[in-house]
């Protein structure tokens, strides 16, 4: 019979080094660590797996008991029995590093997932902790939340401090979560830095409880003075508010108008919508998602342009949907189709605008003026629409009425020609136009630039330290324009190009001077308040905002989440 093979904890190490006298130098295969012993006196390797790896440690202890080579007594204690016993493992001490750093990560956690703070108090969370780190103490809930989140907040709250003082001005949006009556409202800032970077930070969170206006939120925010926001503010965009309302906001709410319109239209759209539904029990959810795409599983399908995308895939699969259709008499009629293929088409450009409304990328509402031209002459030319004409009319009219103002708008015409992809190429009257544009940037532009923007202007035009293998080269002379008038002219003679206009305006900062600190101002206006909307739509989904089943901290944890970046950048 075989002998049993000798249980020894160089099971756990890998010899790097041996010399003649019995010394070695092995590596630890858990953590990499370098251990000097001898081979014959093993007791620097068994503490090292004893103090740093306590579970091969137990493991170790046990396979040497079941060979034997251990006596089996209470003196051996595991993690269960030590918890009991008079000498329990140790623990980090509250100043050790590690132990910082997984409060903070659990706090991360809990910010990143909008999680109570209390599940540090439950017992599968305690047990998965135990069993990753041993040694770590948890941390209470109350420590969490009136220690480490209190820490974020005043973080956050003094790096918003010091950003806004470097900023001449800034936009403002608001948005509600639930209604006025029960719901939360976020205040966002926009701002552009002086090396051209859009930042956002969330300023303040409030639960909105019996008749609490946004105009007695904003009085209330202002009077405290937290970040002196009143006296910068360049404009304020609400979606379905006063002030410059919310342009995504607003384009959405045309599309609805337009759907309402044409009330056979939700017959053929349930009619699809019942056919999917079969479809997705009947195939595989790997077949299902090859001819869907994976867009059903992480997409929000209340939305019009995530169930176009969807009904726009059913289409495209019809012909192999086929069998399964007709197997249980789930057939579209051809009047059906045709209605779902024109809304398809009908609603492209609408869902290419969304799209690009809530992206990752920062839009302003540079985009506005172009995007509800380019809407109206795609309406103008669906007249020969054989099912949805009824919802071309409404479209129509919805557009006027929401969002034709704008077309006259200073603000957005001149947003539009400072955007140097479009400048003046949406124009039918380019000289009226211009105008606008002037007469708008009088209201708030200076003749000269302020200190600050003396000492900016020369830290942007002083000249990289040159190659003397090139210095036989002549440098671009930086032309100095009279006034606004003469950037504007010059600016307006370039090409249009294919660049962000915040790119744009840092190249051309120095060039134009006066055109450029405008263009800081309004490029600031955001088109949509898409990023926070999403923290409070995903508050929305997790929880129930008319109940009072809510984490009492959950308005800290939304202000942390959407300041993120922010805080750990």
């Amino acid at each position: 019979m075989a002998s049993k093979l000798k249980i020894t904890v160089f099971d756990y190490f890998d010899v790097v080094s041996e010399n003649g006298d019995g010394k070695i130098a092995s590596q630890c295969r858990t953590c990499g660590a370098i251990i000097h012993g001898n081979r014959n006196v093993t007791s620097n390797f068994i503490t090292h797996i004893k103090r740093m790896h306590s579970l091969k440690y137990d493991e170790f202890t046990k396979k040497r008991i079941e060979a034997n080579e251990l006596p089996r007594s209470s003196e051996v204690r595991f993690p269960s029995q030590q918890q009991t016993s008079s000498s329990p493992m140790s623990k980090f001490s509250q100043s050790d590093p590690r132990q910082k750093i997984i409060s903070e990560a659990i706090a991360k956690m809990i910010i990143k997932d909008l999680q109570s703070a209390k599940i540090v108090e439950k017992e599968g969370f305690c047990d998965l902790l135990a069993l990753l780190e041993p040694h770590y103490i948890m941390a209470s809930s109350k420590y969490i939340q009136q220690h480490l989140l209190i820490q974020y907040v005043s973080r956050v709250q003094n790096a918003t401090r010091r950003a806004l003082r470097a900023v001449e001005s800034y936009c403002i949006t608001l948005d509600i979560l639930g209604s006025q009556m029960n719901g939360y409202l976020g205040l966002t800032c926009y701002f552009i830095t002086h090396d051209w970077a859009i930042k956002s930070v969330l300023l303040a969170c409030s639960h909105l409880t019996g008749n609490h206006t946004i105009e007695k939120f904003l009085a209330q925010y202002a009077e405290g003075g937290a970040h002196n926001v009143s006296s910068k503010i360049f404009r304020l965009v609400i979606g379905g508010v006063a002030h410059i309302e919310c342009f995504a906001h607003s384009l959405e709410l045309c599309v609805k108008d337009g759907l309402n319109a044409l009330p056979k239209l939700f017959l053929s759209l349930g009619k699809a919508a019942r056919i999917i539904n079969h479809v997705r029990v009947t195939l595989t959810p790997e077949v299902f998602e090859e001819v869907f795409g994976p867009m059903l599983f992480s997409r929000n399908e209340t939305c019009w342009n995530s169930q176009l995308k969807v009904v726009r895939k059913f289409l495209e699969a019809s012909d192999f949907l086929e069998e399964i259709i007709d197997k249980f008499n789930l057939k579209l009629s051809e009047s059906d189709k045709g209605v779902l293929k024109e809304l398809i088409e009908l609603l492209e450009p609408f869902e290419e605008a969304i799209d690009m409304m809530h992206g990752d990328t920062f839009v302003s509402i540079s985009l506005a003026l172009p995007c509800i031209l380019g809407l109206k002459k795609h309406l103008s030319k669906a007249t020969s629409n054989q099912y949805c004409s009824t919802i071309v009319d409404s479209l129509t009219q919805s557009l006027d009425k929401r969002l034709g103002s704008l077309i006259q708008d200073p603000l957005y015409i001149t947003a539009s020609i400072l955007d140097p992809r479009f400048k003046l190429l949406w124009s039918n009257n380019t000289d009226g136009h211009i105008q606008t544009l002037l007469q708008e940037l009088s209201k708030y532009s200076t003749s000269e630039p302020t200190p600050a923007d003396d000492k900016l202007l020369e830290e942007e035009v002083v000249p990289a330290k040159k190659s003397k293998l090139f210095s036989f080269l002549k440098e671009k002379p930086i032309v100095q324009y009279k006034g606004i008038e003469e950037e504007l002219d010059a600016y307006l003679r370039e090409e249009p190009l294919e660049e962000g206009a915040l790119h744009y305006w840092k190249r051309k900062a120095a060039e134009f001077p006066q055109l450029s600190q405008a263009a800081k101002r309004i490029l600031a206006v955001p088109a949509t308040s898409a990023p926070v909307e999403k923290i409070l739509c995903t508050v929305g989904k997790t929880f129930d905002v008319k109940s009072q089943l809510l984490p009492n901290n959950l308005q800290t944890l939304i202000f942390l989440k959407a300041n993120y970046d922010f805080l750990f950048s």
